[in-house]
């Protein structure tokens, strides 16, 4: 990271282990012009999110799948600092999400106004395994906070919870 200073997008999806804390700090703190950031299946922590959220001071774009040991509390905290202190965040989107089932931990984190909350409950759908028969499929939980002039969406679908 220290030799692309002009990187501005980046995206890891990694077998487990393959980024620690110790690499989402070093991202933020050599990661000046890093506009969009993708996080795929690593298996960094809170302290990790949170030492990325100190740098990267012209983020826009955080996407974080399969992620699973992070907590509701650092997410939030997060995105608050991300959202509030830099200014630039635009839109953050969290997948395979560690599901709560009313989500108001989330729903009511508004770092700014004009930020907007939504939540997709964890689901159970029906897919099919290698034999063709049919077998329930969990869907995991998402959540994203966007910024948005014009207030929340008036094509919400009804299983999505919203921020007020």
């Amino acid at each position: 990271m220290e030799g692309c200073k002009n990187l501005r997008r980046l995206a890891l999806y990694l077998r487990p282990g393959g980024l620690t804390d110790a690499g989402l700090r070093y991202i933020g703190r050599h990661g000046p012009n890093v506009r969009w950031l993708l996080l795929g299946n690593v298996e960094v922590t809170d302290e990790g999110l949170l030492q990325l959220s100190n740098g990267c001071p012209v983020l826009q774009k955080l996407e974080i799948r399969s992620c699973k040991l992070l907590s509701k509390h650092a997410l939030a905290q997060a995105a608050t600092r991300f959202a509030a202190e830099t200014g630039s965040l635009r839109y953050m989107w969290v997948q395979d999400y560690r599901d709560s089932s009313s989500g108001r931990h989330l729903l009511s984190m508004r770092p700014q106004d004009r930020w907007n909350v939504e939540l997709i409950p964890s689901f159970i759908t029906v897919g099919e395994n290698q034999q063709g028969q049919l077998i329930p499929v969990d869907q995991a939980a998402q959540f994203l906070l966007y910024r948005s002039f014009a207030g929340r969406r008036a094509d919400c679908p009804k299983n999505i919870k919203t921020s007020n």
